[in-house]
């Protein structure tokens, strides 16, 4: 028997209505997956448009446009940061579901960019090379990782789930390797899901702890 769900608009409402029964709260975009009973965020997009839109079929309140203070912003971007447990992109403020969490365009107004707010939270600037840089095993590592995360071998769009500011890209997997397929076959090599050391860390810890192993072995 066929293990694939065959996700309506009906069924994706009811799935978030039981997560939102169940947390007090919506799914974030990367909480949109199978071992949560939720389809991933690719479906809900593409069945509404935008996760948001779903979410308005559910009357879900979203109100971010009242006036905040200095101090309201930051603390609301510092409590973002750690459910997130990574560094917030624009993007993650516009699709945020959170009521208390203010849009882009406040910290826009209020810092003068989210960068400079991040910076006043503790969170370091991108150096304009980049401070990320991975040896094909971490990359490999990352997206074994993310598999296990989204429980399935890794397709290409999946990439586009970023649950960490040091994750590399989907063009650094596919450059690094050459093509995605060879990614694919040095990440999952007979076409199934890796299991690896420490999967339940968060991103970074889990990368940190695997660096670490491997300088103990060499």
């Amino acid at each position: 028997m066929s293990n694939i769900i065959h996700w309506t608009e009906d069924s994706i409402l009811g799935a978030l209505r039981n997560f939102m029964d169940f947390n007090g709260r919506p799914p974030l975009m990367e909480e949109c997956l199978k071992s949560n009973g939720l389809p991933d965020g690719t479906t809900i997009t593409r069945k509404f448009g935008t996760f948001n839109k779903a979410l308005d079929r559910l009357k879900y309140p979203r109100n971010k446009n009242r006036n905040y203070n200095k101090q309201e912003a930051l603390d609301a971007l510092r409590k973002f940061a750690s459910i997130l447990e990574r560094r917030p992109r624009g993007v993650d403020l516009d699709e945020s579901v959170f009521v208390w969490l203010p849009n882009r365009q406040v910290y826009d107004h209020l810092f003068g960019s989210l960068t400079k707010a991040l910076i006043l939270i503790g969170f370091v600037p991108y150096s304009p090379r980049g401070l990320r840089k991975y040896s094909d095993d971490d990359v490999l590592l990352f997206m074994q990782y993310l598999a296990i995360r989204l429980g399935h071998v890794l397709r290409e769009h999946d990439l586009r789930i970023r649950i960490a500011t040091d994750c590399p890209s989907g063009s650094t997997c596919t450059k690094r390797f050459g093509s995605w397929s060879n990614a694919i076959a040095k990440a999952f090599p007979d076409g199934k899901i890796v299991k690896v050391s420490f999967a339940w860390l968060p991103m970074r810890a889990f990368l940190f702890v695997h660096r670490l192993m491997r300088r103990f072995e060499n």
